[in-house]
């Protein structure tokens, strides 16, 4: 079956990660895997929006948006937003240095 919906940058694409995979398989799966990672950091910073947004709410509806519970769970939620940033440029940089070992194989 052939799908004449694929455009020629995703089927070029295609042949790369097929040929990386053939050359230089340790390059090609640590791509699938900073792929996943970023995915997963961001579901977890979502969940940790959605933490922040929900613990806001909260301390409206009690009226004590200053309470020490928050400002701590607040203080938490923002390491824990720093940490998942600096692992997404860490992993945007080693990004980088794959798509540019990838382009050696575009003609």
């Amino acid at each position: 079956v052939v799908n004449f919906a694929v455009t020629f940058d995703a089927f070029k694409q295609q042949l790369i990660s097929d040929i990386l995979r053939m050359r230089h398989p340790e390059l090609e799966e640590q791509r699938v895997q900073v792929l996943t990672e970023v995915s997963e950091l961001q579901g977890s910073l979502h969940q940790l929006e959605e933490e922040v947004l929900s613990l806001l709410v909260t301390c409206q509806a009690e009226g004590s948006i200053l309470d020490a519970d928050a400002a701590d769970q607040l203080a938490a939620c923002q390491t824990t937003a720093s940490d998942i940033g600096k692992r997404m440029e860490s992993s945007h940089a080693t990004h980088k240095q794959i798509q540019a070992a990838r382009e050696a194989y575009v003609p």
